[in-house]
């Protein structure tokens, strides 16, 4: 039951990658610490600020504090101010609008923020750093759990503190083995594809993860360095050709996909180029040759390709 519950707490949204829990988003204890509570209009809250309560904080919500006859604006601002941790409720309702805004307050301000979100929600890519529960508010079990985490966890770097040093690295010479590989190999086979992509994606310094079924995608990828960008996970999906039929499919995978917001097509059929495929790849799908992809691996990491694939796509910009 433990492990069930383990699995129903994401933090930035799986981009640590399978299997991997990380809560760092604290300030210490929780007792004493006052929280603000943000939800929308008609969630029960009373079981969540009951238990707040029986762990020795002091949870509100804001018409417990606002003033009267002050801006809503200015009330809210002073709401999250005044809190030592912020816990958002998001159910996919229209009116878990405020609450996006007041998460994105809570930021801006430096707050630890605790999301509960509906599991059938799909969250910004925004949230991919901030912990994140997918549970109901009335789930005492799940927000327990979480809440324990929390007491475990040290306390947290501030919102907006430096990033660690890139982690990526171009291949260099390898990648004129990997090269070499392809054009020694005839026919290329998908699945050889595969396996010689994540070999390149490892040294570049990203972490694979190849499906192991014949069906769904082909390779899962996570990094910090495409974490900043919003692309953890990163959909890879490996095709002979490219087509539109390849495009509609991995449009599929990244609408079923809770957490996946950016996908790349690497093709092999060189009759194309890469950047008529990205033409015909409607963001955010990205498309690129193997043979290009590795040509310019060389010198840039793959999550820096990916970023410059991601800005070319945005802004419609595509080298002939």
């Amino acid at each position: 039951m433990a492990k069930q519950r383990r699995r129903g707490l994401d933090v930035g949204s799986d981009q640590t990658g399978p299997d991997t829990v990380t809560t760092d988003f604290s300030h210490g204890g929780l007792s004493e610490a006052r929280w603000f509570i943000s939800a929308p209009a008609g969630v029960q809250l009373g079981p969540l600020i009951d238990t707040l309560r029986k762990r020795g904080a002091h949870p509100y919500v804001l018409s417990d504090v606002a003033r009267a006859g002050a801006d809503l604006l200015q009330n809210v601002r002073d709401a999250i101010a005044t809190a030592d941790r912020v816990l958002v409720v998001i159910n996919g309702e229209s009116a878990s609008l405020n609450s996006y805004f007041e998460a994105g307050f809570a930021v801006a301000l430096g707050k630890p923020l605790l999301v509960l979100a509906d599991p059938k929600v799909r969250l910004p890519s925004d949230f991919s750093t901030v912990l994140t529960t997918r549970t109901q508010p009335d789930d005492l079990e799940a927000l327990n759990f979480t809440l324990d985490q929390l007491e475990k966890a040290g306390k947290p770097p501030p919102y907006g503190s430096p990033r660690v040093a890139v982690t990526g690295r171009p291949l260099g010479d390898f990648a004129n083995d990997l090269l070499a590989q392809v054009a020694n190999t005839s026919p290329l086979t998908e699945r050889a594809a595969v396996e010689l992509l994540t070999q390149a994606i490892e040294t570049s310094g990203a972490l694979p993860a190849q499906n192991p079924a014949d069906r769904g995608i082909d390779l899962g990828v996570w990094s910090d360095d495409l974490d900043s960008i919003g692309a953890n996970p990163l959909i890879v999906e490996v095709k002979r050709k490219f087509d539109v039929n390849a495009v509609e499919q991995v449009m599929t995978y990244l609408t079923q996909s809770r957490n996946a917001r950016l996908a790349l097509i690497v093709y092999l059929d060189t009759s194309v180029s890469s950047s008529n495929a990205q033409r015909l790849s409607p963001f955010p799908v990205l498309a690129i040759s193997l043979q290009e992809l590795l040509t310019r691996m060389h010198g840039s990491s793959f999550a820096e390709i990916i970023r410059q694939l991601r800005n070319a796509s945005v802004h419609g910009v595509h080298k002939s």
